[in-house]
């Protein structure tokens, strides 16, 4: 006579469909007093058990398992902080932190026992968040920032399914608000943006005035290197002279630097501090080269320097090609605000640091450069950044081209 197997605790009834087996384990009992199960595949019934008997042992040795009434904000941070810090780039995690102390943590369900919240939760947040700064006219969101903060929840959520804390995702197939073209006049009506415009770059004789007027001043180096390489703000301002090769004309970059905020035990206080970091991809890790002009500025650069530091007994301890007065690591406000300075005084629109990148770009295909060139030289990770100022370019070569027609 066969022996009668003995059930696993929880474990449910194992059955066939189709070609498969299936069985299911019996979780404890959710906030709300409903029942919970983890369900099980597998080719064959032996293999099912296999999967509920080791999932058992697991399930009865880890205590994350019965934490289905843990608030939702205090699993949000425990991720981000045990899970998702080790994961990603220190400049992502802020940022992602900073969406979780901007949006989340006033969100209606942010008190909530995390397997309280339903799909309709996530929605009305996502229908009515609105924007925290007292800078803006607006204060509805752009879309795409709704969706920065609905894929932040996904994240969160999806650990607590990968944990059988909750048994589904609620954040699931919601929907995102659109921004509204409905209006009464034709004048109302505004028409969607290029992807990338002419206020994101200066033209030739804009930049040529921006040039002239940077003669002389704090950071004319600075600006001179970036007009001429378009370099990220994080990759100028981490170079230090060993990233320099005068024999070979060219930069190497290798790392970037930013202002990270570190926070302590208690998750919601920091500190802001320098950080070196690899740059943001593998494409990233490039060589850009120096035109013969370039290398004589930054040589003579080089130069003054050393007898500045010289002749003030200064060490640039990490041989830092740009510093600030007091041989410091430049502020990021301080290039924001001499920027500004030099835009007034040669009378052009203030354009932020990235949009000599893209005027950088911009002079480069007006050239004629190939776009896997250009791609290259800014160390984009993909074509389409790069695609849409080529296009946007080429679309004004066209209208060029079409005025030289019309005087045939």
């Amino acid at each position: 006579m066969s022996k009668t197997r003995r059930r696993t605790k929880g474990e449910g009834t194992v059955y066939k469909r189709g070609n498969n087996w299936y069985g299911s384990y019996e979780l404890s009992k959710s906030s709300s007093g409903k029942r919970q199960k983890k369900y099980f595949k597998g080719s064959t019934k032996k293999e099912v058990r296999r999967q509920i008997k080791e999932f058992d042992l697991e399930y009865e040795d880890n205590p994350e398992y019965k934490k289905s009434d843990v608030e939702f904000i205090d699993f949000a941070k425990d991720f981000m902080f045990e899970v998702y810090k080790s994961k990603k780039k220190a400049a992502t995690f802020e940022r992602n932190m900073s969406i979780i102390y901007t949006h989340v943590v006033s969100a209606p369900f942010a008190q909530k026992k995390i397997d309280s919240i339903k799909k309709k939760d996530i929605q009305d947040f996502i229908s009515n968040v609105k924007r925290k700064d007292n800078d803006s006219k607006k204060t509805d969101l752009e879309p795409y920032s709704l969706k920065k903060i609905g894929l932040l929840l996904n994240m969160i959520f999806e650990h607590a399914v990968e944990k059988n804390i909750i048994m589904k995702n609620p954040v699931d197939n919601i929907d995102y608000p659109k921004e509204s073209t409905n209006v009464d006049t034709v004048k109302e009506l505004k028409t969607p943006l290029k992807e990338f415009t002419d206020d994101m770059y200066y033209t030739e004789e804009e930049l040529d005035k921006f040039k002239d007027s940077l003669k002389g001043e704090e950071y004319e180096m600075l600006f001179t290197l970036e007009i001429y390489t378009g370099l990220r703000h994080s990759e100028i301002v981490a170079l230090n002279w060993d990233d320099i090769s005068f024999k070979n004309k060219e930069i190497s970059i290798t790392k970037t630097l930013r202002r990270i905020r570190i926070y302590d035990e208690n998750k919601i206080d920091y500190e802001v501090k320098w950080q070196y970091d690899i740059p943001k991809s593998k494409n990233s890790e490039r060589d850009v080269p120096l035109t013969d002009t370039l290398v004589e500025k930054l040589k003579k650069y080089k130069d003054e320097q050393n007898k500045y530091f010289e002749n003030n007994n200064i060490v640039n301890e990490e041989n830092l090609v740009f510093t600030d007065e007091a041989v410091q690591k430049i502020m990021p406000h301080k290039i924001r605000n001499f920027n500004k300075y030099i835009a007034k005084k040669a009378g052009l629109r203030y354009l932020n640091f990235h949009g000599f990148r893209h005027t950088y770009a911009t002079r480069l295909f007006e050239r004629g450069v190939p776009i896997k060139t250009v791609a290259s030289l800014l160390g984009h990770s993909s074509f389409e950044t790069t695609y849409k100022i080529y296009t946007h370019v080429s679309d004004m070569i066209k209208e060029e081209t079409i005025k030289h027609i019309e005087n045939i």
